[in-house]
């Protein structure tokens, strides 16, 4: 019915919200550390680097919406789309320097899935079957401009790489929410 697709939509944003919302701080940020090759002009060099990403503001920068619902003998399948601010803190470490810049992005999350729906109206079973993201608008304070590009491009390798862990997050997350 439509009053009860009108409730699963609101509670499929609610939810996706709430697990993002999590991470809205250097303190929650997702993490990573890595090591990377670099190129500036004719000089290679090799890069550790450690990122934070966080939402910024999560409650009044970022928007889900749902794209697409469906209830069909007893199962959810639905389309997201999450739009908004994150900002993010990078440090690299080169043999001959040390950098540390910080910035914001647009970030742009979709989300496509599907969930059981229990006897007692419990999400079950929930499968994440699309999940991507890419980060535009990337503006990094006190970076020296030939890094900007390089500092974008290690921000959107960093969703791609927490990929399957923000999968499971989201799994975790619709798994056991009763409406």
């Amino acid at each position: 019915s439509n009053g009860q697709n009108a409730l699963l939509r609101i509670l499929i944003e609610d939810v996706l919200v709430q697990e993002l919302s999590k991470h809205q701080s250097q303190d929650t940020a997702w993490y990573s550390k890595d090591e990377h090759r670099i190129k500036i002009g004719p000089i290679r060099s090799k890069v550790k680097t450690e990122t934070w990403t966080w939402l910024d503001n999560p409650t009044h920068k970022f928007n889900v919406s749902i794209t697409k619902l469906e209830l069909k003998e007893g199962r959810i399948s639905f389309s997201a789309k999450a739009i908004g601010a994150i900002a993010c803190r990078f440090k690299g470490d080169w043999k001959i320097a040390r950098a540390s810049v910080s910035g914001t992005a647009k970030a742009e999350i979709v989300i496509t899935g599907e969930a059981g729906i229990g006897a007692n109206g419990t999400i079950q079973d929930a499968k994440i079957t699309e999940l991507n993201g890419k980060l535009t608008k990337v503006d990094v304070q006190n970076c020296p401009p030939v890094l900007d590009s390089f500092v974008a491009d290690i921000a959107n390798g960093f969703l791609v790489e927490n990929k399957e862990k923000f999968r499971d997050e989201v799994v975790e997350a619709f798994n056991g929410v009763s409406f």
